[in-house]
């Protein structure tokens, strides 16, 4: 396992798909998390995922343009 105590990873449309496993991966690793998404729903299921295996993790509602 790699070790990402004390990063910071950010995802844009990250409450779903290749974007959730990543973070999931990184959060697992030690990283801190935050998910950017449209959808306030998947993103509170996003942090249903993260936040059991590190609490520092956030989610962001946004439309990236």
């Amino acid at each position: 396992m790699l070790d990402f105590n004390e990063k910071v990873a950010l995802f844009f449309g990250g409450t779903t798909g290749i974007g959730l496993s990543t973070a999931l991966m990184l959060a697992k690793g030690g990283a801190k998390v935050a998910v950017v998404g449209r959808s306030e729903n998947r993103g509170t299921k996003a942090l249903a995922q993260l936040t059991p295996i590190q609490e520092n993790c956030i989610f962001i509602a946004a439309d990236v343009i």
